[in-house]
């Protein structure tokens, strides 16, 4: 693998590697305010499900107070031998019947109003232990993206990458794009490496700093240890022409 392919492919995992951990630790803030969000719900009915169970059983003790009550008047001998006392109880009865069968029907719609609270609960709770899940499983896809990526920067940092690299030294490449960068931080170096000498020369002349171009012109590093007129040694003797003018 060459010394572009090389830095190429090391620039490109850091800056990968850069955009996952961003993902990550955006994905572990939205898990903890989930989290915490699910935690208050969860308490909240809770104690809205211990309400409703409370409240089912006042009514349940409510409806078997009525019945026993129903009971005692149908057995009360009372109402046979006094007439007038027959008719008020039995008028009593059907009055007290009444009222015990509409209490019923009202509890029977409570009851079932917060059977569907509770079941409408239960699907909620299901729906966000389903979206934490799936939280925790995109956090864990995550981090072996950036695991990979760690592992593939240890494999560019080997002695064999810093061998490649330290050839690349020696060839003057690296310490001329060193020079280049402390003058221009953001420039694209990919784009560099793809148009050629050209766009180099066409950098240098856009230095400021004469100081600097007068070193990068006299730095052996900008040759190319090969012999014969390469197009590179070619670009190089137009980019010293051009710097004698600056």
């Amino acid at each position: 693998m060459t010394v572009r392919q090389r830095s190429h492919i090391s620039k490109n995992h850091f800056a990968r590697a850069f955009i996952l951990m961003q993902d990550q630790n955006r994905l572990c803030e939205e898990l903890s305010e989930t989290s915490k969000r699910y935690g208050a719900k969860v308490e909240e009915y809770k104690k809205k499900i211990d309400d409703l169970f409370s409240s089912i059983e006042r009514l349940t003790a409510e409806i078997v107070r009525q019945t026993k009550e129903l009971e005692e008047l149908r057995k009360n001998p009372k109402a046979e031998n006094v007439r007038g006392d027959g008719y008020r109880l039995v008028n009593d009865l059907a009055a007290s019947r009444a009222r015990a069968q509409e209490r019923e029907d009202k509890l029977q719609k409570e009851v079932e109003k917060k059977k569907d609270e509770i079941n409408s609960f239960y699907i909620q709770h299901v729906s966000w232990k389903e979206g934490l899940a799936k939280k925790d499983e995109e956090l864990g896809v995550l981090n072996t993206k950036v695991e990979s990526q760690y592992l593939a920067l240890a494999e560019i940092d080997s002695d064999e990458g810093k061998q490649i690299f330290e050839d690349g030294k020696q060839a003057g490449r690296t310490e001329l794009l060193e020079l280049i960068k402390d003058k221009h931080t953001d420039f694209n170096f990919d784009f560099l490496y793809e148009e050629g000498e050209t766009t180099l020369l066409a950098l240098l002349l856009e230095i400021e700093d004469s100081e600097a171009v007068a070193g990068l012109a006299t730095s052996e590093a900008v040759a190319e240890p090969t012999s014969g007129a390469l197009p590179s040694q070619i670009a190089n003797s137009i980019v010293f022409e051009n710097l004698q003018d600056l």
